[in-house]
């Protein structure tokens, strides 16, 4: 089963234009696989660095519950080592 593509409009600048066109036909790809790619990439690294934030933000919340945990067993761990 095929993919049913839609058409768009899109206003670009006409130098933008250009150079999209020029790198198209460079690789021998048409305008608008062109642009579909270029716009399959951006979505991709905006869901991966989407991931990282989250991934990064759960090892802060982590860490903070390993300090945490850690500072309630220090008065344990050092019980019975006073001079």
């Amino acid at each position: 089963m095929g993919h049913q593509h839609l058409r768009v409009n899109i206003q670009l600048l006409p130098e933008l234009k250009e150079a999209i066109g020029d790198a198209a036909r460079a690789r021998g790809e048409s305008v608008s696989e062109f642009l579909r790619r270029g716009a399959e990439e951006r979505l991709k690294r905006l869901r991966e660095d989407e991931q990282r934030q989250q991934m990064a933000e759960g090892y802060r919340q982590m860490a903070k519950e390993h300090r945490s945990v850690a500072a309630d067993w220090t008065a344990a761990d050092l019980d019975g080592w006073d001079s």
